[in-house]
């Protein structure tokens, strides 16, 4: 099916006992009309669109319950297509997993919950995340060219793939609860697999102990998975972090 969801300003929202994410794509779905669909009120409610086929979201509100630690806009699949052109995505651990698609985002604003840190519950949440589980061939493709990003473990989050950053700004503050559990504007690690990181524009900034920016994790038998290589291309950007 080919669907334009025009919200029209409207909502769709769920019951309290609600499971999953409100809508589930495998068609080719534009969502337009500055409306909002929030799962955030589900016992188990993990966002608000599951794709798998091609989504475009042209604007709106979309929220989901942080308790779950799962992805608002989930897009899945080495077929799946995600464009973002505008838009408010928060209350979620992750506002934007791309697991195995391609994923462009041309603006919008994206914050995670804001008690959404390791301390608060070992909840490791970048508002941005391209991942894959080490599927053979796959290789997820993520391109950025604009929006707000605030998190607090990270900002956008690479663990194999291509990832390009044309602008933006990208932030990492304290949670809510004052733990110092800050981390990275952009973390890019061959975790799963080989990693390409190009950035070409954008700011990247923490107030937190660490880099603004890291690019490859030798922890081996750690976080720093396979140890895959970490390919980096600066081009510009401005990057700021505490001395």
């Amino acid at each position: 099916k080919n669907i334009v969801l025009d919200m029209a300003g409207h909502s769709i929202t769920v019951s309290n006992d609600f499971s999953g994410r409100a809508i589930e794509n495998a068609g080719i779905l534009t969502v337009q009309g500055n409306g909002t669909i929030d799962a955030s009120n589900g016992s188990n409610g993990y966002g608000a669109i599951n794709n798998s086929g091609t989504l475009t979201i042209e604007n709106g509100t979309f929220r989901g319950n942080s308790e779950t630690n799962a992805s608002n806009i989930r897009n899945y699949g080495k077929d799946a297509v995600l464009e973002i052109n505008d838009g408010t995505f928060d209350t979620s651990s992750t506002a934007v997993l791309n697991y195995d698609g391609l994923a462009t985002l041309n603006g919008g604003t994206y914050t995670t919950h804001d008690h959404n840190c390791s301390s608060c519950g070992n909840n490791w949440a970048y508002v941005i995340r391209t991942y894959t589980d080490g599927n053979e061939g796959v290789y997820p493709r993520l391109y950025v060219n604009g929006g707000s990003y605030t998190g607090t473990q990270g900002a956008l989050s690479s663990s194999t793939g291509y990832i390009e950053v044309n602008g933006g700004t990208f932030k990492t503050v304290p949670c809510g609860k004052g733990h110092t559990a800050v981390y990275y504007a952009l973390y890019a690690a061959g975790e799963y697999g080989s990693v390409q990181c190009i950035i070409n524009n954008g700011t990247f900034e923490t107030v937190g102990k660490n880099a603004a920016v890291l690019l490859g994790n030798d922890n081996t038998n750690g976080d720093g998975g396979i140890n895959a290589d970490a390919i980096s291309h600066i081009y510009g950007g401005t990057f700021i972090a505490p001395e």
